[in-house]
């Protein structure tokens, strides 16, 4: 027999007193403690196993007591019915209910009602991820928030908004005034921030002239450069910028990067040449291994420091007989070209089969005619911590 009833919100205790079968087995008194279940919809009335006439609530929630294997109770004042054991599964998150009817569910239950939550509406090309029921926005061109709501203009916003790996793509709004927005990548790791101010495929000539290396240029997603006055301007801050060159590869036989780095990275004025100074020390990794030895560049950032730009239309090399950036076909920080060791803009192998050539992409240290490096080569890069 029921002794009390008790709400609280949407919580419902239901006390019984179960009688002894005989006078040597006590009374005892049991709580049940049922949860109304605020929003559903779509019940199926076949679904449920158990129909009895009611006159209360009360009276529903006392039937589901007394059989075990109730754990979800749905009562109908307008019929005076009891529903029980619901052996379908039913959506919770939707929001046309059926009026005066309450569902309950028991204590314990773990089958015949699965609650769900609505997924979130991913805007601007963003994907839902149902194992973390949230937006995934690492494919939409730059935006973020909880439904990808947010145009993002700097590789921070990514960091403010959980984005801790991968590459993703964004226009920066580069010195946050709104007076260079760049469309480029930013490169996220659990420890660290950067951005891409120069990538080249090795599929595109690079042959431009000074004012498009001082202004900058985009010739695609993969061949594009900062420009060196933005350099200048933003690795002038006071601040101490790392710089990271790499060049990736993607192929059976050539499947990772090869990197170097240099902390304290500055790019001069344009009464200098544009030429930028690095700390001396740089900090080398490599993933690829050709003929049994690992890849590693030779000094490259630090080898080229302190030496002005070039173009092929404004020679500054160190040079007197030779013109760098004509014979490289693209501009680069040229020391000399006696032997000719650097032009990371210069074409690829798989773009320009054939002789050695010295618009061929020259990295110091790294043979880039090997057969598997030259089929692997993706891309090269240089990138700048925020």
């Amino acid at each position: 027999m029921a002794s009390a009833t008790s709400f609280i919100q949407s919580v419902l205790f239901v006390s019984v007193i179960l009688l002894g079968k005989t006078q040597s087995d006590p009374s005892t008194l049991r709580d049940f403690k049922f949860t109304k279940q605020a929003s559903w919809c779509g019940l199926d009335i076949s679904c449920f196993a158990s129909v009895l006439p009611v006159s209360s609530k009360l009276e529903c929630l006392l039937s589901c007591t007394m059989n075990t294997s109730c754990e979800v109770v749905l009562h109908v004042p307008s019929d005076s019915k009891c529903y029980s054991n619901y052996l379908c599964d039913v959506d919770l998150a939707c929001t046309d209910q059926a009026a005066n009817h309450d569902l309950y569910l028991r204590e314990g239950a773990t089958i015949g009602v699965t609650q769900t939550t609505s997924a979130p509406s991913c805007l601007n090309g963003g994907q839902f991820d149902s194992q973390t029921g949230t937006c995934d926005c690492s494919s939409t061109q730059g935006y973020g928030g909880d439904n990808c709501e947010h145009l993002l203009s700097s590789c921070q916003d990514l960091r403010n908004n959980g984005v801790t790996s991968g590459h993703h793509a964004i226009a920066m709004d580069l010195f946050g005034d709104g007076s260079v927005v760049f469309q480029t990548h930013c490169v996220m790791t659990s420890w660290s921030a950067s951005f891409t101010v120069m990538r080249s495929s090795g599929r595109a000539a690079k042959n431009l002239s000074w004012d498009q290396y001082v202004n900058g240029f985009r010739l695609s997603d993969e061949d594009y450069w900062l420009g060196l006055e933005n350099l200048h301007r933003y690795t002038s801050d006071g601040s101490s910028h790392r710089a990271r060159f790499g060049a990736s590869f993607n192929s059976s036989q050539a499947n990772g990067q090869i990197l170097e780095s240099s902390s304290n990275f500055v790019v001069g004025s344009a009464s200098n040449g544009y030429a930028y100074t690095t700390n001396s020390f740089t900090n080398r990794l490599s993933e690829i291994v050709e003929s049994g030895q690992r890849q590693y560049f030779q000094t490259l950032l630090y080898g080229q420091s302190g030496k002005p730009f070039s173009t092929t239309d404004n020679d500054q090399d160190n040079n007197g007989l030779k013109h760098c950036a004509q014979l490289a076909g693209a501009g680069w920080w040229f020391g000399t070209c006696e032997p000719f060791s650097v032009n990371p803009l210069g074409w690829s192998y798989a773009a320009m089969p054939g002789a050695t050539s010295d618009s061929r992409i020259r990295l110091p240290g790294v043979d880039m005619s090997q057969s598997s490096l030259a089929e692997g080569f993706q891309r090269v890069y240089l990138t700048l911590d925020l």
